[in-house]
């Protein structure tokens, strides 16, 4: 938790806020949490973008863990209370909107992975290209060397 609060304050404050309101459930949801919580912490080392992309799905994985329980919560209200079938429509359309928003995210987190495969793989097109057209002096060098016993045949 502490790794969390000094890296992604904003995200533990929301967590705080969770393990306030629902201690019980907090637990339970930071367990799921915490392989994402490593990978975020991971790419804003390596990839700011990423970790923007990663966080956002982080808070909106916790947003789905709270509509689950809201949306359970008000399964076990009384039918026969007022208000209930209100309540279990508002929650359902609570869930609804927390999943919906985690699947756009999860499509931007796919699109900026299919936009960093396909630039690695232009990378190695090129690399593949930049070895094509020195082919030739590679070849010449690795024959000289060979011959003069700089170095063993292949």
């Amino acid at each position: 938790m502490a790794a969390m609060e000094r890296d992604i304050p904003e995200f533990a404050a929301r967590v705080k806020e969770v393990r306030e309101k629902h201690p019980q459930l907090a637990d339970r949801m930071f367990q799921r949490l915490a392989p994402r919580v490593r990978d975020v912490l991971k790419a804003r080392e390596t990839d700011p973008e990423l970790f923007k992309l990663r966080l956002e799905e982080l808070k909106d994985g916790l947003s789905v863990l709270e509509a689950i329980h809201a949306s359970r919560q008000a399964q076990l209200l009384d039918d026969k209370a007022a208000g209930t079938a209100a309540k279990r429509s508002e929650a359902e359309k609570a869930l609804r909107d927390a999943v919906s928003n985690a699947f756009d995210q999860r499509l931007k987190l796919d699109e900026h992975e299919a936009t960093r495969v396909n630039e690695r793989l232009n990378d190695i097109r090129a690399e593949i290209e930049k070895k094509k057209a020195g082919k030739d002096a590679a070849v010449d060098d690795i024959v000289r060397r060979i011959s003069r016993g700089e170095m063993p045949p292949p």
